[in-house]
């Protein structure tokens, strides 16, 4: 991937252009990995709260939601 295309202003006033490369896929040890746990996020006075949420330098990259009835091999209700 060649990342992302950003601006950014110099100091004396130019605009320049640059690839951002969010998360690094050569060197994955090299990326900052955060898994959290009930992480809440509120939209509109709506709230939702997946079990886990995977973070990749700052960025969510995953949402897992467990349900204890299929993991136990059961339909739920």
């Amino acid at each position: 991937m060649n990342g992302v295309p950003v601006e950014y202003r110099m100091r004396e006033g130019e605009v320049r252009g640059a690839q951002a490369h969010v998360i690094d896929f050569d060197n994955p040890e090299a990326n900052d990995w955060l898994a959290v746990n009930q992480f809440s996020v509120t939209e509109n006075k709506h709230s939702r709260r997946p079990d886990v949420v995977l973070f990749v330098n700052g960025l969510p990259l995953a949402v897992v939601a467990h349900d204890p009835a299929i993991a136990a091999g059961r339909e739920a209700n």
